[in-house]
């Protein structure tokens, strides 16, 4: 929250809101950490954020 331009907090945070089984916040998460990537340019931070989103929600049967 303080600092909502920092990208690498949106990966961690996705994380430990899907291990909390919070999956409404952690897909916010994911998606505003990918957006925020694509809107940075920052094209690494993007495909890990991307790959990282798409195994959560295999692995919790979630659809997007």
């Amino acid at each position: 929250e303080k600092r909502p331009d920092y990208l690498p907090s949106y990966y961690q945070a996705a994380l430990l809101f899907a291990e909390l089984q919070d999956f409404e916040n952690a897909s916010k998460t994911f998606q505003a950490g990918i957006a925020l990537a694509q809107a940075q340019q920052a094209a690494k931070a993007l495909h890990e954020l991307q790959s990282a989103y798409q195994n959560y929600l295999y692995e919790n049967d979630l659809e997007t």
